[in-house]
């Protein structure tokens, strides 16, 4: 089994708006292009997927934060604030 070579190919640039610094370009080797173009697209399913996945569940997970214990005395502060309020009227 024999490899055959890739081929180069020319990259043209492209026209950037006045003031933008960034330049977005592939790069030239095939092999690093490939490679560029699979895992950004893996990591935009990936990103998605868990956004589909967690906003259905959001105001499931806003509770369970309410478990977290960094955050048990922001509760108890809330907890008397609203007894407090409650106790006024």
């Amino acid at each position: 089994m024999t490899l055959l070579p890739l081929k180069l190919s020319q990259i043209f640039g492209q026209k950037r708006m006045p003031g933008e610094k960034a330049k977005d370009s592939k790069p030239p080797d095939p092999i690093t292009r490939f490679r560029v173009e699979v895992c950004g697209s893996v990591i935009d399913q990936i990103t998605s997927s868990l956004k589909e996945r967690f906003t259905v569940n959001r105001a499931i997970i806003l509770d369970a934060s309410c478990l977290d214990p960094r955050r048990f005395k922001e509760l108890r502060l809330m907890t008397v604030e609203f007894h407090w309020a409650v106790s006024t009227k």
